[in-house]
């Protein structure tokens, strides 16, 4: 995985007196490792083992909580504590086109297609100096919280323009007329992309597409079947919230 979090239960301990690490066997909850192991040390070493092998999940890093005071305040001289930045990334609009700008379409209050929101005089445009190719990329604010688990509700995203290729387990920015978003308003939708495929004689083709939302909350995703899925169109993939 990318990221990890991994809590340290109430059971682990750092005894500053013997500076050691120390196990309370009653606050341990796993009963084959708790009644298996009589030996105290052994069973300080299994836990610790348990705990490295999750530490080590992580390709870009582990977020660590705490439970006991004492194994927090040691493990702070070589874990970063974490403080929560508050400020916001401020976005420079633009209404006209640079070097170094990239489009901005508010399809939450879209009326007509895609290619009518770019052929726009209103389209409003965001520098991004960091991209190398701005001309493949453009931004649409996300509304509601269908994606909340990747995508915070009223977030300015970035999307990279689809070109074609495998779009499977990707974030897609999709238009459709068989699609209706109460959240967006419209007739696009913003889900977790994927699809069922069959041959014939002919080739392949799309026997199913289903665009699974993200969130905490139960929201229903959206399948689309037989002559649906050639109603609709991927216009982007999701790079990340700006």
């Amino acid at each position: 995985m990318n990221y990890t979090g991994v809590i340290i239960g109430p059971e682990l301990d750092y005894d500053f007196i013997t500076k050691k690490l120390v196990v309370y066997k009653d606050l341990y909850k796993d009963k084959n490792g708790k009644n298996s192991i009589k030996d105290d040390e052994i069973l300080l070493d299994y836990i610790i083992n348990i705990y490295k092998t999750i530490f080590l999940r992580g390709i870009e890093g582990t977020y660590v909580y705490v439970c006991n005071p004492n194994l927090r305040k040691y493990l702070s001289q070589y874990i970063p504590l974490f403080e929560a930045d508050e400020r916001k990334s401020t976005l420079e609009f633009l209404n006209s086109q640079g070097v170094n700008t990239i489009p901005y379409y508010d399809i939450s209050v879209a009326a007509g297609s895609f290619s009518d929101m770019q052929a726009a005089e209103e389209v409003k445009y965001i520098n991004m100096p960091e991209l190398s190719n701005p001309d493949d990329y453009f931004a649409c604010k996300v509304v509601g919280d269908s994606m909340n688990k990747v995508i915070p509700n009223g977030s300015i995203c970035l999307f990279r323009k689809y070109f074609g290729g495998s779009r499977n387990g990707l974030i897609t920015l999709v238009e459709g007329r068989e699609i209706w978003d109460s959240e967006m308003g419209s007739n696009y939708t913003i889900k977790e992309y994927t699809s069922k495929k069959t041959t014939d004689e002919d080739g392949w083709k799309h026997e199913e597409i289903i665009l699974k939302p993200l969130s905490t909350f139960d929201y229903d995703s959206i399948v689309l079947r037989d002559e649906l899925v050639m109603n609709f169109r991927v216009l982007g993939i999701f790079e990340k919230v700006l």
